[in-house]
């Protein structure tokens, strides 16, 4: 509601083709009636009507949303080889609905709500892939350093907390930006290919042992994700933004397909006595 409060009534809740959100005028009534203290019973059933949500061609996934806390630090240095990137300036956002009414009806159909791009001249071009970005001297731009596993654990997280070895305050390392290529989970190809050490802790600590022990190989399975994310340095207060822009709380935020269902909106998720979210 804080996100949606200085929008026109016309906004619409979600851009990215979900079949329900509405408009932010449609949330107004439900948002003042959301004061501290309301009985929540009665304020859920006199503001929204209840949708089941049925998986069609396939199993459906309910996931929540991991919040990592990574060792780091502020110059390269044993340990902490990857760095952490702010966003370029020579990133765009082209937003295509802008561009809706000056095209024949139908010819964004399918596309997302904006792309990412790279300003050249005067020209915008997809932004390069994570191997061109790596490879391109962007490092001497980072703002901290990490073990490469845990700097590929914050780009598929979207944020996390950076702790520093010299015992420095933490900071939190926010989602800035993405380059606009689908992401490939490099861990995923790992763990198919059946290079990864066994360990009790897990993929992602196999992921580090590997990482150890083939320093070479790291790279070229990291630059197997074309995806990349970029972050900005921000207040461990507001740590674990989503991409709605909304802080995500503890036990009551889960991770969503935008072309399903719309940023903010609620899910309420019940299950049997003996499972993780009990009626």
């Amino acid at each position: 509601c804080a996100l949606w409060t200085p929008l026109p009534d016309d906004t619409p809740v979600n851009r990215n083709g979900a079949p329900y959100g509405g408009k932010v005028g449609d949330w107004r009534p439900a948002c003042v009636a959301a004061v501290e203290g309301v009985e929540p019973r009665g304020f859920f059933e006199a503001n929204f009507t209840p949708n089941r949500v049925v998986a069609v061609g396939g199993e459906a996934r309910l996931t929540a949303y991991f919040f990592p806390v990574v060792p780091a630090s502020h110059v390269q240095a044993p340990g902490f080889s990857e760095p952490l990137l702010p966003r370029p300036a020579d990133m765009v956002t082209v937003d295509l609905a802008a561009f809706a009414g000056r095209l024949a009806d139908g010819a964004l159909a399918g596309t997302p709500a904006t792309l990412t791009g790279q300003l050249v001249g005067a020209h915008v071009v997809p932004y390069p892939e994570r191997a061109q970005i790596m490879a391109g001297g962007q490092p001497a731009q980072a703002f901290a350093w990490a073990h490469p596993a845990d700097v590929y654990k914050l780009q598929v997280q979207g944020s996390g907390r950076l702790r520093f070895a010299d015992g420095s305050p933490d900071i939190c390392a926010a989602f800035a930006a993405q380059n606009g290529m689908k992401w490939r989970s490099a861990l995923g190809q790992l763990n198919a290919s059946g290079v990864l050490p066994a360990n009790p802790h897990g993929l992602w600590a196999a992921m580090r042992d590997y990482f150890a022990a083939h320093p070479v190989a790291a790279r070229a399975a990291l630059d197997a994700d074309p995806s990349y994310v970029f972050f900005q340095a921000a207040s461990p207060s507001t740590c674990g933004k989503g991409a709605g822009g909304a802080v995500l709380g503890a036990k009551g935020s889960l991770a969503i397909d935008p072309r399903f269902h719309a940023y903010g909106a609620l899910i309420f998720v019940a299950g049997p006595p003996d499972s993780a979210f009990p009626r």
